[in-house]
């Protein structure tokens, strides 16, 4: 599900759904990628590592 939370906390933008339960975010704020999902979250460099991440686990 989309954490509304994460999102304002990073204020991400470029939200992507990766699959059923995971998507990933850019924040202009840290100049990186986040991938969540339903057990957690991660900051990544890049984009690929992002999805990489929401479609596993993520910490």
């Amino acid at each position: 599900m989309i954490d509304n939370n994460i999102i304002k906390l990073f204020d991400l933008t470029n939200i992507e759904k990766v699959d059923d339960n995971s998507y990933i975010g850019y924040s202009n704020m840290t100049n990186k990628w986040y991938g969540w999902n339903n057990d957690g979250w991660c900051k990544c460099s890049t984009k690929n590592k992002a999805i990489s991440f929401a479609k596993s686990e993520c910490w």
